[in-house]
């Protein structure tokens, strides 16, 4: 399974459960109004029942667009003017990943005792025979933050951490490709949602 169809697989499964939700609101609404008007008067819940009874009537007043929009803002009701909905296999799945991958490393930064720049790890592990080939120069760098901070105590030259990044990378026990297990590994290990 390549990076991109588990990014679309992933967004699908956040639309799914966007959606579940959406019929479970449906349910509960239904439940909870079920036979609402068969209900002896007292029985009722009056949610306006501190306001005049003409509260809610607007004959004195224009329609305004603005107030259904507001109402959506302030309490959630409705669906603005604008609402349409997303459909997440059209979004750009790797401006995402990259955006995530981004905030992470950032994240990362704070555990690196050594400061190095980061083209300057990149040009070190370029003289120790990495290849960019199955991963890019960003995710080999997230990876070397990821050995920095995960074990601080094992050396304290960098390229020891550089040799651990290569090797977490190039793991030949994994069916998938690097990119790939960064990806499923970030996702599913450190950004968990569930």
């Amino acid at each position: 399974m390549s990076k991109e169809r588990y990014l679309r697989m992933r967004a699908q499964d956040r639309r799914d459960r966007n959606s579940d939700r959406e019929s479970d609101h449906r349910r509960r609404y239904e439940r909870d109004n079920r036979d609402y008007h068969m209900r002896d008067y007292n029985d009722r819940d009056y949610r306006d029942s501190d306001r005049d009874r003409d509260y809610r009537r607007d004959y004195d007043r224009e329609y305004d667009m603005r107030d259904y929009d507001r109402d959506y803002a302030i309490r959630g009701i409705g669906r603005p003017r604008n609402y349409d909905r997303r459909d997440y296999a059209d979004d750009d799945v790797e401006k995402e990943y990259k955006e995530d991958l981004k905030e992470w490393t950032q994240k990362l930064k704070k555990f690196d005792r050594f400061g190095v720049p980061k083209e300057t790890i990149i040009n070190d592990a370029k003289q120790m025979g990495v290849s960019f080939d199955d991963y890019n120069e960003e995710e080999f760098y997230t990876v070397y933050l990821m050995q920095v901070s995960d074990y601080p105590t094992i050396a304290n030259d960098h390229r020891v951490y550089l040799g651990m990044a290569k090797a977490w990378l190039e793991d030949k026990d994994i069916q998938i490709e690097p990119s790939e297990k960064l990806c499923k590994y970030m996702y599913e290990i450190v950004l968990s949602e569930e």
